[in-house]
């Protein structure tokens, strides 16, 4: 997903609808099926309104990122993909504004599970590979679609160095003139992933730990805009973005591991390894069966 989707998605859905946050918490059995919790909340409180002028109606966009919370969730419910079943779906609403949209999935291989499908426009997918290493670990490695997950290589750049300062110096422009809004839209997204997992967590990469068998990780959408304003002002990294002619709405051609130093603190793979396990955390069949029995039967227009 290119950043220009995130960006699009978060200003045709209205300025108080870039105050979400995307809350996912799996449940993973050993065969990597997994139950998802899946928490979409928008509040008002984290806006500044002032930040964009008075240009806005505070109301009439409440009442706009309510409805496209909404459509949000019917969009995953409807067009996710990997996902055999969604249910007990819930809002709920505050005296203050803020709206709260739960849901639950059910995905038989979370190695194919994708919240939205490729080239839409949405939030960034979680994306899990997982490497049976031997029989005494697993690792799990976890990158975030058009944001860690560039493929990167050593042929000779398109770009001669001064065709790079001239893109570059255009590319700045444009980041200059569109700024305030970009940076209003991204600084209080936050995207988080809880796993719960079958065997106990040996080793982290980037991700925190709060128990043996249960890590979490923040993707914060400020570190992403910092990000970017220092790509387009670092001369290094400037020439090494700017090599093939990116442009800053474009997925991030830097190497994953550079983005997750800059996003997650780390100059290393989002990754864990843990022991592997044979006893499943739920009955998936049991489970689905309910759910199957008990859909989400639409969402008010």
């Amino acid at each position: 997903m290119a950043l220009s989707r995130l960006v699009f998605m978060l200003a045709i859905l209205g300025f108080a609808t870039s105050c979400i946050q995307v809350h996912q918490q799996f449940t993973i059995n050993p065969d990597h099926s997994a139950r998802v919790r899946l928490t979409l909340t928008m509040d008002p409180d984290k806006i500044d309104f002032e930040s964009v002028g008075n240009t806005l109606n505070r109301r009439d966009e409440l009442d706009r990122a309510e409805r496209s919370l909404e459509e949000i969730a019917d969009r995953m419910i409807t067009a996710a993909e990997g996902v055999d079943a969604w249910t007990d779906y819930a809002m709920e609403k505050s005296v203050g504004g803020k709206v709260v949209v739960t849901m639950t999935g059910y995905i038989p291989d979370l190695s194919k599970y994708r919240l939205y499908p490729e080239d839409s426009e949405g939030f960034s997918n979680l994306r899990f590979h997982f490497d049976q290493q031997d029989d005494k670990q697993e690792a799990l490695t976890m990158q975030l679609e058009g944001i860690n997950d560039a493929i990167t290589s050593n042929k000779k750049p398109k770009l001669s160095p001064d065709e790079i300062q001239d893109h570059r110096k255009r590319q700045r422009k444009i980041f200059a003139s569109e700024a305030r809004e970009t940076k209003f839209m991204l600084d209080p997204l936050r995207i988080t992933a809880q796993l719960r997992l079958p065997g106990p967590v040996t080793q982290v990469s980037n991700f925190t730990k709060p128990s043996p068998r249960e890590v979490q990780i923040t993707f914060q959408g400020h570190k992403l805009y910092s990000m970017l304003d220092l790509i387009l002002t670092d001369d290094a990294l400037a020439k090494q973005a700017f090599a093939n002619g990116w442009r800053f709405e474009e997925d991030i051609p830097l190497p994953g591991d550079q983005v997750n130093e800059f996003l997650f603190g780390k100059k290393a793979p989002l990754s864990l390894i843990m022991k592997p396990a044979t006893r499943p955390l739920f009955d998936y069949a049991k489970e689905l069966d309910r759910a199957k029995r008990h859909p989400i039967s639409g969402l008010e227009p």
